[in-house]
């Protein structure tokens, strides 16, 4: 009977923990969905130590250290997740990823060479137990892409990773492969790539946009304008399009009243997550009606988007053209 009893109540505190840590893991979820990274890491920490083999806790934890570029400790934390699970895919590209994001953050020789090579062993052992994992396949692709020869930069190596994940994932493995033959200035390749998933009804809405990006980069600003027009058409609610058709417009100097008009209602619709940033917006239409010779109303334009960011040098050298 008092066996019984005991194991009652050994259930009762299972189950009792469980949900403390579930409540935990949610709390920690909302505090990062709210972007208090802070708060969450505090959180997390303090539940980490009373409960050192929750992996969603520690994986939380990881990202909250991301976040607040403390890369050091979520590299640490992302580290002991793949010593508990040595089969998950997904933690070794957050240590990979983490790794990354260290790389990035730091010009110390000795930790490029240790942050490099953790980098790619890491992305390399998620490759390894999940060919398919599309985050790490487009990290090491662009490492190879990016990185110097003597860092073990490849073209060769960027476009076998690109290849394989056409086969797993057409929509990022085509977009990977366009952007190798970009980095490598061959804008023809590019461009059929696009055009072929576009024939292909691979669902991406951003596709017109990137052969408008495309063309504005090569100042083919007239080809530009008619893509972010067909980006409108097939997806209006893509809001990028339409800042676009105002950057090329002012490039160009031409359709500065539809430029104007797209560009307002970029500011009109824009929310938490469009890209890009408003203070953008507020620049080309400034820049608009410099060119139309209104300058009272691009100075009022500058000076709203310095109001969005103080920083912001683009627009301090347009108010000294004024």
């Amino acid at each position: 009977m008092k066996a019984l009893y005991l194991l009652s109540l050994f259930s009762i505190l299972l189950v009792n923990t469980s949900f403390a840590q579930n409540e935990i893991i949610s709390e920690a979820s909302n505090l990062i969905e709210a972007k208090q990274y802070a708060e969450a890491v505090t959180l997390l920490e303090k539940s980490t130590s009373q409960y050192p083999n929750n992996e969603k806790l520690l994986k939380l934890l990881g990202k909250s250290y991301s976040n607040t570029e403390d890369f050091g400790k979520a590299m640490d934390t992302f580290s002991d997740l793949t010593k508990m699970d040595k089969t998950n895919a997904e933690y070794f590209f957050l240590l990979g990823e983490s790794s990354y994001e260290a790389l990035s953050n730091t010009s110390n020789i000795f930790k490029l060479s240790t942050y490099s090579s953790r980098m790619k062993s890491s992305l390399s052992k998620a490759l390894e137990l999940d060919p398919s994992h599309v985050g790490a396949r487009i990290r090491l692709s662009n490492y190879y892409l990016n990185a110097p020869m003597i860092a073990g930069g490849s073209t060769k190596k960027a476009l076998e990773h690109a290849k394989i994940l056409v086969q797993y994932d057409p929509n990022a493995g085509n977009q990977l492969l366009a952007s190798i033959h970009i980095k490598n200035e061959e804008h023809v390749q590019a461009e059929a790539i696009y055009l072929k998933m576009i024939e292909d009804n691979i669902d991406e809405r951003k596709l017109y946009y990137l052969l408008a990006v495309l063309k504005t980069d090569q100042e083919q600003f007239e080809s530009a304008m008619d893509y972010c027009e067909q980006s409108i058409a097939t997806h209006p609610d893509y809001l990028t399009a339409y800042y676009q058709y105002g950057k090329a417009a002012t490039r160009s100097g031409n359709n500065l009243e539809k430029a104007l008009f797209y560009l307002n209602y970029f500011v009109e619709n824009h929310s938490e997550g469009t890209a890009p940033s408003l203070h953008w917006a507020h620049l080309r239409i400034g820049q608009i009606h410099q060119l139309n010779g209104d300058k009272e109303e691009a100075r009022k334009e500058f000076n709203t988007a310095l109001a969005l960011k103080p920083d912001f040098n683009d627009a301090k050298s347009e108010l000294k053209r004024l």
